[in-house]
């Protein structure tokens, strides 16, 4: 019982252990939805989805580059508020 208390306790002070479990989660959601494509998809037709996105091609990728390009942005500016907190901790 205590070891098992021990091992709990090192696993509740890590910080990898929640994202592994929800990569492995949405991996196992993804098989689960690939697998049951056909089924999943024979009871809707088009015009329920429609709500899901109603533009073309260009539009997405239009989309999908606003996207990236702001979190890039995010990206560089959470890396440089690291390097500026560790430098101030250097000190």
């Amino acid at each position: 019982m205590e070891r098992t208390r021990n091992i709990l306790a090192l696993l509740r002070e890590q910080l990898w252990i929640i994202p592994l479990l929800l990569g492995v989660a949405a991996l196992a959601l993804a098989y689960w939805l690939l697998s049951t494509e056909a089924d999943l998809l024979k009871s809707w037709d088009a015009s329920r989805l429609r709500w899901l996105y109603g533009g073309d091609a260009d539009t997405a990728r239009g989309l999908l580059s606003s996207l990236l390009s702001g979190l890039m942005t995010m990206a560089s500016l959470l890396v440089s508020v690291t390097f500026v907190i560790l430098t101030l901790a250097a000190n």
